[in-house]
């Protein structure tokens, strides 16, 4: 859903702006060893924003005038933990 953000411009001014609504997809799997020579040991996968969405935000809500547009694209995280 739109919400009110703070944005900075290139000449460093901050700028109030409702950026439209916007999906993202992330996801997390994971797996916990309770046993055998690896029990203690919990790993995982992350990515976040999948589906490379971009938020937009408007000059006076008119969709011809794009004010921002930023796309980051996806990021994707790994990681283990080790309980003793």
């Amino acid at each position: 859903s739109p919400y009110l953000g703070d944005y900075q411009l290139f000449n460093a001014q901050v700028t109030a702006n409702e950026p439209k609504a916007q999906t993202t997809l992330d996801a997390q799997i994971g797996y916990d060893f309770h046993s055998g020579p690896f029990n203690g040991l919990s790993i995982y996968l992350q990515g976040h924003n999948l589906t490379n969405s971009e938020s937009l935000s408007y000059v006076n809500n008119d969709p011809n005038e794009i004010n921002i547009r930023d796309q980051y694209g996806a990021t994707y995280l790994a990681g283990a933990t080790f309980r003793f």
